[in-house]
C-alpha cells in the first residue's frame, strides 16, 4: 500500500513499482497524459462504500472487505495507492505500508496550481493532517517512508529500502525508465 496525499508524486512511485512487475489494476486511467497507476476497481469500491472522507479515518466494513477480496489478485504482488484516510480499512489485509512524503509547502502549491480556485488554507490543513497521520500510522503499524523529492533528485536509497521491504527486487534501469515516462 502506498499511503499518500494528493500531489505527492504517488503516480511516479506507483509507476516504478509497476515497472518492476507489481500488479496495479486491470483498468488503467490517464491524467494529463500520464498513467495514474491507480487501481480503478478498488478506487470505485472505496467511493461506493466510504465516499471521500476528508481529514477523518475510515474503518473497515464487512461489505467493503468482501468486495476487496473479490478484486485483488490471488498469489500475486499487487499495489494500491490511496489517501491515509483509508489506512484502517486495509489493515485486515496486513499490507506492506509505504508512506510517501514531499515537502508540505510544495504539495500545497501543486494542489493549488492543479486545481484552480483551491483554498490554500484548506489544502494546507489537509496536507498537514495527512502527513501527521502517516507518521502516527507508521509508528503504530510499521512501514517505510519514501521522500519523493529525493527520488526526483536521483537518490534511490529510500526507494530501494521500500522495495526490499515489499519483497520487490530493485532495478535501477527499470526505475530510471519509469521516471522518464
Amino acid at each position: 500500500m502506498l499511503w499518500m496525499t494528493s500531489r505527492s508524486r504517488s503516480s511516479m512511485i506507483s509507476g516504478i513499482f509497476a515497472a518492476h512487475g507489481v500488479f496495479w489494476g486491470r483498468q488503467q486511467k490517464q491524467s494529463a497524459g500520464y498513467d495514474t497507476y491507480e487501481n480503478q476497481e478498488i478506487k470505485t469500491a472505496l467511493k461506493k462504500h466510504y465516499g471521500l472522507p476528508f481529514c477523518t479515518m475510515a474503518d473497515p466494513t464487512k461489505d467493503f472487505m468482501s468486495e476487496l477480496y473479490s478484486i485483488v489478485p490471488n498469489n500475486e504482488t499487487w499495489l494500491m495507492k490511496t489517501g491515509i484516510e483509508y489506512f484502517r480499512v486495509f489493515q485486515p489485509m496486513a499490507p506492506f505500508n509505504v508512506f510517501l512524503l514531499r515537502k508540505p509547502e510544495e504539495v500545497v502549491k501543486s494542489i493549488c496550481q492543479k486545481r484552480k480556485g483551491s483554498d490554500p488554507a484548506v489544502a494546507e490543513k489537509a496536507v498537514t493532517w495527512r502527513f501527521g497521520m502517516m507518521r502516527q500510522c507508521q509508528a503504530r503499524s510499521g512501514g517505510v517512508f519514501i521522500d519523493t523529492d529525493r527520488v526526483i533528485a536521483g537518490d534511490f536509497e529510500q526507494l530501494r529500502v521500500a522495495m526490499d521491504y515489499c519483497g520487490v527486487l530493485f532495478d535501477e534501469k527499470k526505475t530510471l525508465g519509469a521516471i522518464k515516462k
